[in-house]
């Protein structure tokens, strides 16, 4: 929200997402009850409205090049850190848990 997307950028989440303006943008949120958005948009007029109304999109926005995910889900920002590293982190806290229940082993 510090710096107005592009509608370049905008079309690009709009690629990203597996659910189109679902994944986007919070039906819920005041900036949407503000503002009547018709539900036959197109394309390019849904581009314009949130080029025009950046406050309908969900918050956050996480995305690479691959992937994106939007709200607060840490299980779904897990698909940003590297398979290994995420068995590594796991394998470590598994470690941690023996440890806690057994005793250090020597």
């Amino acid at each position: 929200m510090q710096k107005r997307l592009t509608e370049l950028e905008i079309r690009h989440l709009f690629l990203l997402s597996d659910n189109g303006s679902d994944d986007l943008i919070a039906i819920r949120s005041k900036a949407v009850q503000e503002h009547v958005f018709d539900k036959g948009l197109t394309f390019n007029q849904l581009v314009i409205a949130v080029y025009q109304h950046p406050k309908i999109l969900k918050n956050p926005i996480v995305f690479n090049e691959q992937s994106l995910v939007t709200g607060f889900s840490v299980e779904d920002i897990g698909v940003f850190v590297p398979s290994k590293q995420r068995k590594r982190e796991r394998l470590s806290l598994f470690g941690k848990l023996y440890t806690a229940e057994f005793g250090k082993v020597s």
